[in-house]
C-alpha cells in the first residue's frame, strides 16, 4: 500500500507539473526561445557578413601622406601587399610587408611626400588622405613619428599602411646580406602548436578556447531560464490560489509541507523538462565542438549535481518568497535579491578567470548562491582541489538545509495571508517560531 503522504506530495507535483506545461508561456520559452534566437542569429549575422565581405571587396586604394623636415627617407609611390599565407607546422613562409595586412585580400597604397604639415593636414581633412606620417627631427634618437588619422567609423575597411618595414629595410637594408634582411625585419615567423592534456595537437586555437566555456556558461544560462520560468510559473499558481482562495481548500487536504514540496518537486520536474528540451536542440552545437570540450564523466557528473542542488536551493528560495507577496508582482520584486546573487559572478568573471583557485574564485565557490556558477567554470578549465568540491557540496547542502528549514515557515505562515505583504519584523517573527 502506498505512503498516504508521498500519494499526497505526488498528486501535487503532479498537478503543479501538468498545469504550468500546458500553459503558452511554457511553450514559446521552451520551444519558442531557441528556435527564434537562432533564427535571429541567422538574420542577423549572414546580412553582416555579406556586408563586410562586399566592403572587403570593394574597398579602395590607401592615400598616405608623410612629412620628413630632414630628408631622410624614400618611398615608393605604390606599395601593394598580399596577405601572410597559411602557417602550419609543416611548412612555413611570411611575405615581407604582408604580416602588417590584417585584412584578407592585397592591399595598395599610395605614398605622397609633403613639404609642410599644414597642406598634408588639408588634404587629410579634405579626404585626399587616409593617414599622414610626421616624422620628428629627433627620429633618429627617439623614433617619433606623429600618425594622423580622421574617424572613418567603426567599419572602415581602411588598410594600416606597412611603414614599419619600409622604415627597417631603408635603414638597415645597405648593412646586411640579402638573405639576412628578411629575418631581421620578421625574425619570428611562430607557429603555435596548442595540445590537449592527452597530447593531441589542438587544430583551431580560438575555438578550442571558446569550447572551453561554451559547457559551464551554456549550463548556467539554462539554470539561470529555467529558475526564472519556474518562479513565474509558481508566483503566479501562489497569486491564482490564494486570490481566488483556493489555497484554503488545499490546506484542508494536505499539509503546507507537502504543499510545499509537491511544488518544488513539480516545478523540478517541469524545469528538468525544459532543460532536456533545450538539450535535444542544441545537441548539433554540442557535436561539432564535442572535440575541444575536454569533459570526463567524473566532470560531467559534478555538473550535473551541482545543477540540480544550485536549482534546489532557488526553487525553495522561491516558494518560500512566493508566499510572503500578497501578488506575483511584489513576490517578483522581492525575488529580485536572489537573482541577483546568482549572477553576481559574472561582475567579477575576469578575476576569477585570470586565477581560478585564487581568493576571489574560491570565495564565490564557497557561498551556496554562487557555487554552481563558478564551480562549472572551475572545472572546464582545470581540476580546482579536491578539498574546494568537498567544501563547495556541503556549503551547498548546509544552505539548502537552511532555507528550506527557514522557507518553509515563512510559506506556512504567509498562505493565508490575503491584501498584505508582511514586514521584516514580521517575517523575522515567523522565522523564530
Amino acid at each position: 500500500m502506498r505512503d498516504p503522504l508521498f500519494t499526497r506530495l505526488w498528486v501535487v507535483a503532479r498537478f503543479e507539473f501538468l498545469s504550468n506545461v500546458k500553459r503558452w508561456e511554457f511553450l514559446l520559452l521552451t520551444l519558442g526561445l531557441p528556435i527564434f534566437v537562432s533564427v535571429l542569429m541567422v538574420l542577423t549575422a549572414v546580412p553582416n557578413m555579406l556586408y563586410m565581405q562586399h566592403k572587403l571587396s570593394t574597398a579602395k586604394d590607401t592615400e598616405v601622406g608623410w612629412v620628413d623636415p630632414q630628408s631622410r627617407f624614400t618611398f615608393p609611390d605604390t606599395v601593394k601587399t598580399q596577405p601572410p599565407p597559411a602557417v602550419t607546422p609543416s611548412g612555413s613562409g611570411v611575405d615581407l610587408l604582408g604580416t602588417v595586412t590584417e585584412l584578407a585580400g592585397p592591399a595598395t597604397f599610395h605614398f605622397k611626400k609633403y613639404a609642410n604639415v599644414e597642406q598634408a593636414k588639408k588634404d587629410l581633412l579634405a579626404g585626399s588622405l587616409d593617414f599622414l606620417y610626421v616624422f620628428h627631427e629627433d627620429y633618429l634618437s627617439s623614433g617619433l613619428v606623429d600618425e594622423l588619422t580622421v574617424d572613418r567609423g567603426l567599419l572602415s575597411t581602411t588598410r594600416t599602411p606597412p611603414l614599419r618595414a619600409l622604415l627597417q629595410k631603408q635603414l638597415i637594408g645597405n648593412k646586411l646580406a640579402a638573405d639576412v634582411l628578411p629575418r631581421v625585419i620578421e625574425p619570428l615567423n611562430r607557429v603555435k602548436i596548442m595540445l590537449t592534456p592527452e597530447g593531441k595537437v589542438v587544430a583551431d586555437e580560438t575555438q578550442q578556447e571558446i569550447s572551453q566555456f561554451f559547457l559551464p556558461y551554456g549550463m548556467m544560462i539554462m539554470l539561470m531560464m529555467s529558475l526564472l520560468g519556474s518562479s513565474t510559473y509558481l508566483l503566479r499558481s501562489l497569486s491564482e490560489e490564494k486570490e481566488n482562495r483556493i489555497m484554503e481548500i488545499l490546506l484542508a487536504a494536505v499539509t503546507p509541507g507537502t504543499l510545499f514540496y509537491g511544488k518544488i518537486l513539480g516545478l523540478g520536474l517541469l524545469g528538468l523538462a525544459q532543460v532536456g528540451v533545450w538539450l535535444i536542440l542544441v545537441l548539433p552545437v554540442i557535436g561539432m565542438l564535442v572535440n575541444y570540450l575536454h569533459i570526463t564523466l567524473a566532470s560531467l557528473a559534478f555538473f550535473l549535481i551541482y545543477f540540480a542542488l544550485g536549482y534546489t536551493l532557488f526553487a525553495g528560495l522561491i516558494a518560500g518568497v512566493g508566499a510572503v507577496g500578497s501578488t506575483e508582482k511584489e513576490s517578483n520584486q522581492l525575488l529580485g535579491f536572489f537573482f541577483f546573487l546568482a549572477i553576481l559572478p559574472m561582475t567579477v568573471m575576469p578575476i576569477i578567470l585570470d586565477d581560478l583557485n585564487g581568493v576571489v574564485a574560491r570565495a564565490f565557490s564557497f557561498f551556496p548562491f554562487t557555487a554552481p556558477m563558478v564551480m562549472m567554470v572551475r572545472m572546464v578549465k582545470e581540476s580546482p582541489p579536491v578539498m574546494d568540491v568537498v567544501i563547495s557540496l556541503l556549503s551547498l547542502v548546509a544552505g539548502i538545509w537552511i532555507v528550506y528549514r527557514l522557507a518553509l515557515k515563512v510559506f506556512r505562515m504567509g498562505l493565508l495571508m490575503y491584501g498584505k505583504t508582511p514586514g521584516l519584523r514580521e517575517i523575522w517573527t515567523w522565522i523564530r517560531m
